[in-house]
Order: C-alpha cells, then structure tokens, then sequence
C-alpha cells in the first residue's frame, strides 16, 4: 500500500487513528531535529542539510491540522526508506570499529633524471565511541540516531497511508479526483454568460445520446413485421381547422 502508484486526495480532517498519532509525528520531527543538530556538529553538513529538508516535510504534513497529509504520504514513505538504506549500509560496516584511511609519502628520489615518490596508506581502526573528540563520537551518534530515525518515519507514513486508504474506501472517495470538484465545475458554468443555456443544452444531448443508443446496431436488429414509412403513422381523427 505505501508504494502503490494510485493516490487520492481527501477533504477534510483526518482519520482518528492518525490523529492519534500526532504525538507520535511530534516525537519523529523531535528526532529528527536532534539528528541535524548533531550531524552540524560532526561537521556532516550534506547530512544535516538533508535531515532538515525531511524535518520541513514534516511540518508541512502536520500544519493544519494534518488536512493535508494524504498527498505526501507516499513521497514521504519513499524517502525515508531510501534514506534508511543510505544510513544502514555504513552503520553495519562501522559496527566492529570505524576504519580510517590516511595516504602519507614516505620518500622521493631521483633517478636518471626520473622523480619517484613512495607513499604508505595507514589503515586504522577505532571503536565506535572513543577518546577521539568531540567530533568523532558526534559523528558516530549521527550515524546510530538517523537510521533509527528514518525507521520510524517509515512505520508513521505506511500506518497513516494505511488509515487513509480505509477512509477513502468508506466514504467512497473517487481516485485521483477531489469530492465536490464536478458540483464546483457546474457552479462556474452557471455563473458564467448564458451557462444555464449550456447545461440545459449538453442535458439534451445527453439524453438524446441515451435514447438512441438502442438503435446504435442499425438495422441488424429490425424484424421484417416492424413497420416503416407510413405505415409507422397513425391517421388523425380530430377536429379540422382552416388556417
């Protein structure tokens, strides 16, 4: 259901499991305002740009009441799986130690007119959370509080896509379209110059189209008895005048 293609859009308020849940939300965007706080001072600035591009999202679905929040479920779903994917790829690799890399040159020589330069790469491997600084345990916290996080966004969007669909089923919400809109149209055909007319006129079309669409076969379903000419009037026997 998170993933599915088809969206629809509501009027209105929300479901009351979703409203719910607002606690729940309140605690997510908590979460996820600690996550950019701390990957600002792990110096991760890409990572704090993108928790705080997901933290406006959030507060975009709960503004008003959560009115809106049917139209960015799925989007919001999506992005918090990809990101839970891009955060616990190196989260289970920096598990059993984070491995730095440093490339340092060791000599240079020359040699028939030849520059030849040696470097060594020092590999080393630190606990988790160390003795390394402020920094380095920022960042490690950073990569412990974001996947936990976007889990949890997960869950919401696809509970709340969930509670939506159930609404949209019981109320006989017509997908892809707003409740209302044909009823909004016909008012602004009205209000316009001579939109009465129109509607009288497209209603007679209508019915016209409905009352021929019987005879649409033509005459493949005419029986040779049915009669036709002037045998199909009838005599008139009612009182003459002279006009």
């Amino acid at each position: 259901m998170l993933l599915n293609s088809e969206s629809f859009y509501t009027d209105g308020p929300p479901p009351q499991e979703v409203v719910d849940k607002r606690w729940l939300w309140k605690v997510y965007s908590a979460m996820l305002a600690m996550v950019f706080a701390v990957r600002i001072a792990g110096g991760d600035v890409a990572g704090a740009v993108l928790s705080g591009l997901m933290l406006c999202f959030v507060m975009v679905m709960l503004r008003d009441g959560m009115v809106h929040m049917s139209q960015y479920l799925v989007a919001y779903g999506i992005l918090c799986i990809l990101n839970l994917v891009l955060d616990i790829v190196p989260l289970v690799s920096a598990l059993g130690g984070r491995v730095t890399r440093k490339v340092e040159p060791v000599m240079t020589r020359n040699e028939h007119g030849v520059q030849q330069m040696t470097y060594m790469l020092i590999k080393r491997t630190t606990p988790f959370f160390c003795s390394e600084g402020v920094i380095y345990n920022m960042q490690s916290l950073a990569m412990l509080l974001s996947p936990v996080t976007m889990l949890l966004g997960v869950v919401l969007a696809f509970l709340a896509h969930l509670a939506f669909s159930r609404q949209a089923a019981q109320e006989g919400v017509t997908v892809h379209s707003r409740p209302g809109q044909v009823q909004e149209a016909l008012a602004a055909v009205r209000r316009m110059d001579g939109g009465e007319a129109t509607l009288r006129s497209m209603q007679g079309a209508m019915q016209g189209v409905a009352q021929s669409a019987p005879l649409a076969g033509g005459n493949h379903g005419r029986r040779p008895a049915d009669p036709t000419g002037r045998e199909s009037y009838e005599r008139f026997t009612g009182r003459s005048y002279k006009l």
